[in-house]
């Protein structure tokens, strides 16, 4: 076989490491991915190209380089893919991709196996062990794991729902549904402790945070607030996510591929819409296997830090991996979650809830009411419910609520007084006093119609 000139032998060099060409506000420079100081970027630009062409030839062994050859390494150069922007084509091992006329850097990353050196594999035992401990019902637990399989194996494909596991303190659910997975998917999670604004999931720029990962987390959550939900439905099931780069103007579309798991210690951790909420999977409360003592705590304890000292060996990670990279996904419903009794309870305590507290706020003193009972507004109930800024409750739920308490609304021909703040005023009341209801208040104090109307 022939000898390579110095230009192929760079053309093979920079195809190896994937390098490309960058197109930023009008100047094209030419980036060497991970291979600097630290693992950065090294950048190199038009003038420079054909000297460290020379330069990284001479160094590799060749002689010479040859005027002609000068003006191949620059050609090798000019012929590298012209990148816009980074996508992420999960399960593609397509490095560049060319979509609509544009190529774009596919950032997915595939897990990197180990092989025994002596060709045994380890025992994984205490890894399935810990997902028994976690989800003890055989069912639910085959389901949750499919769940991590299926990302594993059909990383394109993204179901219509998310993971809400919920345990006491400490009980290993955020090692089986959060750390092990951040592992297996070559760290590409998206972790938080919040969801009520950035860096959580409701801010404007949210969604840059994670359209380019395969898992998006929330450890220790708790979530009454309806918008939040609501978002978080849209989050799951969406097809595309609307990104907004820093410094530019214009949003990009990418194609959703984003998992969700939630994960948290109270009992109900979020708040269920009106439409009986089915896009979550929820196995049953988690315990510590000797139950929730101090005693049991411990036991757990010593156990996760002795996994998590296994976790650091990559032939054990790959057996992990291998393992759920042969699960049978055969009956596994990635657009249907698995019903479960938890997932029925914690529905009904959230519309319950909701409920009750509507009751509880209507038979208060200090709330208004006229002859023939209570007058409220939705702003009225859901700012006095929630005076911690939870005044974005579903309105809804409260609507229909109090039509269920036989409660009748009144909105016509009310003066434009009782709009404030933007907010335009229906008033609620039992019936008997619709037709009084405008005299009435006009009798009552400005700041009790501040109050009503909820701008105060």
């Amino acid at each position: 076989m022939a000898k390579l000139s110095p230009s192929e032998y760079l053309a093979d060099w920079l195809k190896e490491r994937e390098v490309y060409q960058a197109c930023n506000k009008g100047s094209v420079s030419y980036v060497f991915p991970g291979i600097g100081a630290n693992g950065g970027d090294v950048i190199l630009y038009d003038e420079q190209i054909e000297p460290w062409g020379v330069q990284h030839a001479l160094s590799a062994g060749y002689q010479r380089v040859s005027p002609d050859e000068r003006e191949k390494i620059c050609d090798v150069f000019y012929n590298l893919p012209l990148v816009i922007g980074d996508s992420f084509y999960p399960g593609s091992s397509d490095k560049f991709r060319t979509e609509h006329g544009f190529t774009y850097r596919n950032t997915w990353k595939p897990f990197r196996r180990v092989e025994p050196a002596d060709g045994v594999w380890p025992d994984i035992s205490d890894t399935l062990e810990l997902y028994e401990r976690v989800t003890a019902d055989p069912a639910e637990r085959k389901f949750a794991m499919q769940f991590i399989a299926h990302m594993i194996q059909r990383p394109d494909e993204r179901p219509l729902f998310g993971l809400m596991i919920n345990g006491a303190q400490r009980c290993g659910k955020s090692l089986a549904y959060h750390d092990l997975p951040t592992l297996l998917l070559s760290q590409q999670v998206y972790s938080t402790t919040t969801l009520s604004g950035e860096p959580g999931i409701t801010g404007q720029r949210s969604t840059n945070n994670f359209w380019n990962k395969m898992l998006f987390v929330a450890d220790d959550y708790n979530c009454d607030r309806a918008t939040v939900a609501d978002r978080l439905k849209y989050l799951v099931t969406a097809n595309n996510f609307e990104v907004w780069p820093l410094y530019q103007s214009a949003t990009e579309i990418h194609r959703a591929y984003t998992r969700m798991v939630l994960i948290s210690n109270h009992r109900v951790p979020m708040r269920f819409g009106e439409d009986g909420d089915n896009r979550w999977f929820v196995p049953a409360y988690s315990h510590h296997k000797l139950g929730d003592t101090p005693e049991g705590i411990d036991e757990t304890r010593e156990f996760c830090s002795k996994l998590v000292e296994r976790w650091q060996d990559p032939v054990y990670l790959t057996a992990v991996y291998d393992y759920f990279n042969s699960m049978d996904l055969s009956d596994f419903t990635p657009n249907k979650p698995m019903d479960t009794p938890e997932h029925r309870q914690l529905l009904k305590q959230s519309t319950d809830q909701i409920m009750d507290d509507i009751r509880e706020l209507l038979g208060r003193d200090e709330t208004p009411h006229l002859d023939n009972g209570p007058v409220v507004t939705v702003w009225y109930v859901c700012d006095h419910l929630y005076p911690n800024g939870h005044k974005d409750m579903e309105h809804k739920a409260v609507t229909k609520r109090l039509g269920n308490l036989g409660f009748v609304k009144v909105d016509k021909d009310l003066p434009k007084r009782f709009n404030l703040n933007k907010r335009r005023a229906a008033f609620w009341c039992m019936p008997g006093d619709e037709g009084n209801i405008i005299d009435l208040l006009d009798e009552v104090s400005d700041g009790l119609r501040r109050v009503l109307v909820g701008a105060v």
